[in-house]
């Protein structure tokens, strides 16, 4: 039976505890092998940080990986991950069936998923549905605990088309939040909410593996001859 790599990683390290080097360098773009790389006592460490993950590295580059970061993707995130304090909480949706007016005009309605984002473009699609007349609702995506706002706006629910949000992401978001909110109406309407769904363009930019490892060489020998020169013309 194979050992988990947590424990092949701690024999490596134990291995070479007693080695020490000026420069180590892991050449792969993605992220698995970063652990191996800090197990390696050295003065200057250098590899991939696409989504500012290892702050331990001496010499960083930011390259996105043309098949992981910048392919298209497309996904739905069910109503079962998120949260309500209107209607009935269904394993496919949550329904309410009684209009009503609302306790707030902030009110959140339902929220969810917690979504990591990785840097793109995205939209984001709001599978809402009216069972009676049309209606307005708020939505808005959120980070870090609804401190940061990073897009919002009011939508008609009608049965002709969802509701949708914009959004670019430069550099990674964790756990991001959308929201249905009461505060573009006093009241509400009947309603299913079926999810959301996300659909991330291709960014077009990535880089080919070997583009990146060559990069990354130059900029480990120009950190390291002569660091932080500046040429003044």
């Amino acid at each position: 039976m194979k050992p988990p790599r947590e424990a092949l990683i701690a024999g490596f390290a134990k291995e070479i505890e007693q080695q020490s080097y000026d420069v180590a360098v892991d050449l792969r773009l993605f992220d698995d092998t970063r652990p191996v790389l800090q197990a390696i006592k050295a003065a200057d460490r250098a590899g991939f940080d696409r989504h500012d993950s290892f702050p331990w590295l001496t010499v960083r580059l930011a390259a996105l990986s043309e098949t992981e970061d910048t392919r298209p993707e497309e996904s739905v995130i069910p109503a079962s991950r998120f949260n309500a304090s209107i209607g009935r909480h269904r394993t496919f949706e949550i329904r309410s069936e009684t209009p009503g007016p609302l306790a707030g005009p902030e009110r959140a309605l339902i929220w969810g998923a917690y979504q990591d984002l990785v840097p793109g473009r995205y939209r984001f699609e709001c599978l809402i549905e009216p069972l009676a007349d049309d209606f307005e609702i708020a939505i808005d995506i959120v980070a870090d605990v609804g401190k940061r706002k990073l897009a919002a706006g009011k939508f008609p629910v009608t049965a002709k088309s969802y509701p949708s949000l914009q959004l670019r992401v430069p550099e990674k978001i964790e756990k991001s939040e959308l929201r249905l909110r009461g505060g573009a109406a006093s009241s509400l309407g009947p309603f299913r909410f079926l999810g959301v769904r996300v659909v991330r363009a291709g960014l077009g930019d990535g880089l080919h593996q070997r583009e990146a490892m060559t990069l990354l060489a130059h900029l480990v020998r120009m950190r390291l001859t002569d660091p932080y020169s500046i040429e003044v013309g």
